[in-house]
């Protein structure tokens, strides 16, 4: 088995190599593959997660100062394969405690069976909905990672203004926020401008990271 797993990666660098498909109610499906020796998990249409090369997350952690922050808990909204921990951990060596939110079983069973393991931090696991879980929890957080998706959309009760203003409340007084928003099309960017004039009103100090096909928004 593990001759098999070592030539399974080996060949990930050429070609994306199908590891486990599976389905649930909140997504019709999920696929994990083996990708660049790592573990990719796809939706219909969108990366979920994908190791250190979640390439939207790890340029924003890269423009992020973390010596002045020095974070000891993270809130990650919405877990995937667990790459926001990943990355943190195995290539900014940042050790803190993470408090994962996510709403669907499989996906945390997924990343039980191929990631955790793997990681050292403390990690809080709690399956449930994101805003059922900010408005009962009030405990503060140095980092605060939004990325929830529904396939290739964001649920339009995480974009309001009351929800930002729920995370801005669970934010220490030296917290960040970074929201992780699609940026693939016309209407996209029509979104962003419309959740942008909600955003700076919260965080007036707020900078974005542009990438072809993401927006991270970082309160500042």
């Amino acid at each position: 088995m593990r001759i098999l797993f070592k030539l399974k990666l080996l060949f990930s660098y050429i070609i994306d190599i199908p590891i486990e498909r599976t389905s649930s109610t909140f997504n019709p499906e999920l696929n994990v593959f083996l990708s660049n020796g790592r573990f990719k998990l796809v939706s219909q249409n969108a990366i979920y997660s994908y190791a250190d090369l979640y390439d939207n997350y790890y340029k924003a952690f890269e423009s992020i100062n973390f010596h002045t922050i020095s974070p000891d808990s993270i809130l990650v909204l919405g877990l995937g394969l667990g790459s926001i921990p990943f990355m943190l951990e195995k290539k900014f060596n940042i050790n803190a405690s993470y408090t994962c939110i996510e709403i669907d079983p499989e996906i945390i069973r997924l990343f039980n069976k191929y990631i955790r393991m793997s990681l050292k931090s403390k990690l809080d696991i709690i399956n449930d909905n994101a805003t059922s879980f900010l408005k009962n929890h009030n405990k503060s957080y140095d980092i605060i990672c939004m990325d929830i998706f529904e396939d290739a959309h964001i649920p339009i009760e995480f974009e309001t203004l009351e929800f930002i203003k729920q995370i801005k409340n669970l934010l220490s007084t030296k917290g960040i926020l970074i929201y992780n928003r699609l940026a693939e099309n016309k209407n996209d960017l029509i979104y962003n401008l419309d959740f942008d004039s909600k955003f700076i009103t919260i965080f007036p100090n707020r900078y974005i990271v542009k990438m072809d096909s993401n927006w991270m928004y970082i309160s500042n």
